[in-house]
């Protein structure tokens, strides 16, 4: 199955566990709002495994020539599904479940921005005009990802360690989905990573 065919229904579960996670916002369930977070991440991860994996064992003899970029341009809209999710999920909790944190919107904000970014390398790269320039495109791509995985297990790394998950403020809901979401994200990069070495591989 592929990205595009998987793609209906991930949004839809990524939906719901948006709006589930306003519900639990607005009635301070605090656990149930950590799964429904927690299960958005294990989907989208699932999904890239699922993807991904029959790629990390394919002979490099019979490896079309343009199954990197195919398989960054899927995985890379993973990631733009799971920052598309923190954003709607911020906005619904802190405009409407009655929970309050004043920096809501700005992360929501952000987390739109950096799914509209990665949206636009997919498209970027779908322009490139020939082999070479696929190929030098893709290798940049993957660097990107793997600093970009490398920064945010440095920052959950940070949110864990700093024990505001265990906040009673406002933005307990905010650092459910930071960390969700930037698990989902570390381990999107990884499989981008591992998928290309695997396709590059001589």
């Amino acid at each position: 199955m592929t990205f595009d065919r998987l793609a209906p229904m991930l949004m839809a579960a990524l939906l719901a566990s948006a709006g589930a996670m306003t519900l639990c916002a607005a009635w301070q369930v605090r656990g149930l709002s950590a799964l429904a977070a927690a299960l958005s991440a294990i989907l989208c991860v699932a999904a890239a495994v699922h993807l991904n994996a029959p790629l990390w064992h394919a002979p490099a003899d019979g490896v079309d020539a343009d199954a990197p970029r195919a398989a960054l341009r899927q995985s890379t809209l993973l990631i733009v599904l799971v920052y598309a999710w923190g954003a709607i999920a911020l906005f619904l909790i802190y405009r409407i479940s009655g929970l309050y944190w004043r920096h809501g919107w700005q992360y929501g904000l952000a987390a739109a921005l950096l799914a509209a970014a990665h949206a636009n390398s997919v498209r970027r790269l779908a322009r490139e005009p020939g082999p070479e320039a696929v190929h030098a495109a893709t290798g940049h791509a993957v660097k990107l990802a793997a600093a970009e995985g490398l920064a945010i297990a440095v920052a959950l790394l940070w949110l864990v360690g700093s024990g505001k998950l265990n906040t009673l403020k406002g933005d307990w809901a905010a650092n459910q989905i930071f960390l969700s979401g930037g698990f989902a994200v570390v381990c999107l990069t990884a499989i981008i990573v591992k998928t290309h070495a695997s396709l590059t591989r001589p």
